[in-house]
């Protein structure tokens, strides 16, 4: 069974998904009220960055219209293709699907085809309600740094660090890690 962890004060919304990078902090398994600074945009939809160290969760513009587009860091840049919508799918158990705002349709996807492994692939895929679209959103230790879980696999959304923090770095799913490739931070753009 996958361990479960509790988040209030997030809203359904777009975000920008920046890392924290090395440093990192412990998920909390008890509750939390954790409030999460929260940016309306013009669309209404509540805006973030994903971050990670110094990048920023990037739907990778050449292949944004593809079926299949690649997630990748790159440098913070306040474009569309950086801006994420949480939507809420379970409440109680603080579960989301995530789409791109610059991607029409698509979630964020553990493929299917390497979904049982360390290094599953995480793209942008049409929505289609599978678990592989659906993320547990859960804080750390740390009231500003949070940890991304897939449902489908158990495992965390992780910044791989192949180039040490630099453009087009790949994001994929790997088992729980204390190190920071796994902790996201939710700055407003």
């Amino acid at each position: 069974m996958k361990a479960r962890h509790a988040l209030a004060g997030l809203a359904a919304g777009a975000l920008v998904l920046v890392g924290v990078g090395a440093g990192g902090a412990e998920a909390q398994t008890s509750g939390s009220t954790t409030k999460t600074a929260i940016a309306k945009s013009a669309t209404g939809f509540d805006t973030y960055y994903f971050t990670n160290g110094a990048l920023c969760l990037d739907a990778d513009y050449g292949t944004l219209h593809a079926k299949s587009t690649k997630v990748q860091m790159w440098a913070c840049n306040s474009t569309s293709h950086q801006h994420w919508v949480f939507h809420l799918v379970d409440a109680g158990l603080s579960i989301y699907t995530i789409t791109n705002v610059g991607a029409d349709n698509k979630c964020l996807d553990a493929d299917s085809g390497t979904i049982n492994h360390n290094g599953t692939i995480v793209h942008l895929y049409p929505c289609n309600n599978w678990e592989g679209q659906q993320w547990g959103l859960y804080p750390t230790s740390n009231p500003d740094v949070y940890i991304l879980q897939n449902e489908a696999s158990g495992r965390y959304l992780d910044a791989a660090t192949e180039k040490a923090g630099q453009n087009g770095d790949p994001v994929q799913l790997w088992d729980p890690s204390t190190g920071g490739s796994q902790y996201w931070q939710f700055p407003q753009p």
